[in-house]
């Protein structure tokens, strides 16, 4: 049994070669390195002797523990450490540094000795060959139990982002358009069909014709007559397509930036300040809609109105929209306007006349231009600048129109048969009804003679204030205050400057209204509507009667006067100004008055049907400053 090879002393500087068998039991391998295994180059230290130790860059990293079979090299533990490296001197203190000092000397790097060229020996050493390792299999990654395939690189977030907005304003905008198509078709079966002018059924007055063929009466819901457009001036279509819709023969039924821009005033102001509506628009609105002012209905008036513009020409729209249109006083249409205002047709009106008309029907009762002619005077400026910004008039006839007052000629008077035309129409209803009646624009033919009437009517009235004067003075039915009694004239002055008048005739405001309207209510009864409503004469004259002693508005008692031509043995009511110890005066009109003697008074007692009452002793027993009374007109001086 072989014993195990000795250990070299550490002293002795030597490299421990450790085997698997000794080396003396096995044969000697040959030197030239044909047998099995490696060779290693070991270099030895001589004995006794210590060689230079390798630079701190070319030392020998501590090897791991080697296995138990082949080599084991271990080097000797008492080598001694490296040196630490030279100190580089400091320049002395307080002397700066000059170049080409020696502080500023290079050092010279000396070149780092040949492993090969230390002392020691080299002696070869065959080691045995690495069994080879075993093979491994390749890692090869398992699938997941969700795993479904390799998926791609997709595209970049940005294209994702892009795609999906796409997408979602593609489907938004098809769900606008099906809403609005579904919409269309909800709303289109509440909408009526209006395919031509022969569709055009307006109501129309029923009238009553005398057997002179004279007008004495009519009978309407809305007071029209439908005329032509051929029969309409083309001044009045510029007036009424300048105040209305200036772009009316450019747009298909309604403008688009028009209700745009109303919308969004009237969504920042909070209420409706501004209108949108074409006259196409309106002419729907009137025919077909509600006034009620919501979105559906807005939205019908467009359909409507679209509709409209396909269906019917342009002139067609205007004759509809002229024919059908308010003007106030339940007057429609520009034939019963201009004979109402102007007591003309529509077709003899001039330019400061259709300019009037063509502001009426923004607000007919408001810009009444026998109420307010001041309103109307301004709405008629507003409707010329705005034709002669369209170049529809010259500037001369601008301004001559412009400098024009307003000047009106009085209304007509009522024709006699009131009564008798009140009885035609009661038979009329007992026959036909009341919408018949009102709307179907029936010619009524009577056999009364408005002459024979008038006759028969006067001398009622003769009588019956025979009748009356046996029974005394029942005094003035009307007391206005006489401290206001200026104003009141002052009033009076101002209507009848807005009265046409001829050169060769007096006119005068005859306050019979307020008189009739008194003995019909009495002076007691409150008024119907509060004096800044009132609409017309008859309805200031009912507020005038109503309303207390001496509390009668200016305006109020001007409205309910009525023009009437001064002539001799006619009946007017007028306002006393004067009492005197002889005589009172009257006032009919600014500048026109007239003497009642006292001799005409004595009739004039209290007021007594069952017993006598003793006359009056002077006209102040009669008659009072503000007192509203009729009289007869004996003669005419000027």
């Amino acid at each position: 049994m072989a014993s195990p090879p000795k250990r070299p002393d550490a002293a002795s500087g030597g490299t421990l070669i450790d085997g698997e068998d000794d080396a003396s039991s096995r044969p000697q391998a040959p030197v030239d390195g044909d047998g099995p295994g490696s060779t290693a180059v070991v270099r030895v230290d001589r004995v006794g002797s210590r060689s230079a130790p390798l630079p701190p860059s070319r030392r020998a990293e501590t090897a791991p523990a080697a296995p138990k079979k082949g080599l084991q090299i271990s080097l000797p533990v008492d080598e001694p450490a490296a040196p630490p490296p030279p100190k580089r001197p400091l320049p002395p203190a307080g002397k700066p540094g000059r170049r080409g000092a020696w502080w500023d000397e290079k050092q010279e790097r000396q070149p780092e000795p040949d492993p090969d060229d230390l002392p020691g020996r080299t002696a070869p050493v065959q080691t045995a060959e690495p069994e080879p390792e075993p093979e491994v299999e390749p890692y090869r990654p398992v699938p997941a139990d969700d795993y479904q395939g390799h998926v791609p690189a997709g595209p970049p977030r940005w294209k994702i982002v892009l795609r999906r907005a796409a997408w979602t304003a593609g489907a938004l905008a098809v769900a606008g358009i099906l809403a609005v198509l579904a919409g269309y078709i909800y709303i289109s079966r509440e909408i009526p069909t209006f395919d031509s002018v022969r569709d055009y059924h307006p109501f129309v007055a029923s009238k009553v014709v005398a057997a002179d063929g004279t007008l004495v009466g009519q009978f309407y819901r809305e007071r029209r007559t439908v005329v032509k457009m051929d029969q309409i001036p083309r001044v009045l279509v510029q007036a009424v397509i300048s105040a209305e819709d200036k772009d009316f023969y450019k747009h298909p039924g309604f403008n688009f930036f028009a209700l745009a821009r109303a919308a969004l005033i009237d969504a920042v102001s909070g209420r409706k300040r501004l209108g949108a509506s074409t006259i196409t628009q309106q002419v729907v609105k009137n025919f077909f809609l509600s006034p009620e002012k919501r979105w559906k209905r807005k939205l019908k008036e467009i359909l409507l109105a679209s509709r409209l513009e396909h269906n019917l020409s342009k002139d067609d729209i205007l004759f509809l929209y002229l024919n059908h249109i308010n003007f106030g006083k339940a007057h429609y249409g520009v034939e019963e306007a201009s004979l109402y205002y102007f007591n003309k047709h529509v077709q003899d009106i001039d330019l400061g006349e259709a300019a009037m008309l063509a502001g009426l029907p923004q607000n007919p009762s408001r810009i009444n231009p026998r109420r307010h002619p001041d309103r109307a005077k301004k709405r008629q400026i507003y409707v010329l600048d705005r034709m002669l910004a369209n170049h529809f008039i010259s500037r001369e006839d601008h301004h001559r129109e412009v400098e024009k007052p307003i000047v009106l000629p009085p209304p007509p008077p009522e024709p006699p048969g009131a009564w008798y035309v009140d009885e035609v129409r009661r038979q009329l209803v007992a026959q036909f009804g009341d919408a018949a009646v009102d709307t179907a624009g029936m010619t009524v033919e009577v056999a009364m003679d408005p002459r024979l009437q008038d006759a028969a009517e006067v001398a009622l009235r003769e009588n019956l204030r025979a009748i009356d004067k046996r029974q005394g003075w029942r005094g003035p039915e009307v007391r206005l205050g006489p401290e206001r009694l200026d104003a009141y004239r002052t009033a009076l002055a101002r209507r009848l400057s807005s009265i046409a008048q001829t050169a060769d005739q007096a006119w005068v405001l005859d306050l019979e209204g307020i008189y009739t309207a008194a003995v019909r209510q009495g002076a007691s009864k409150p008024p119907k509507k509060r004096a800044d409503e009132t609409e017309d004469a008859d309805t200031a004259a009912d507020v005038a009667a109503g309303a207390l002693e001496g509390s009668v508005p200016p305006d109020v008692l001007a409205r309910a006067a009525k023009a009437r031509p001064l002539a001799p043995n006619e009946i007017y009511s007028g306002l006393v100004t004067t009492v005197g110890r002889a005589d009172a005066v009257v006032e009919l009109a600014p500048g026109i008055a007239g003497n009642v003697p006292f001799s005409t008074m004595a009739w004039a007692r209290p007021f007594k049907p069952e017993r006598a009452t003793p006359p009056p002793r002077a006209p102040a027993d009669v008659l009072a400053v503000g007192d509203v009374v009729a009289v007869r007109v004996a003669h005419l001086q000027t």
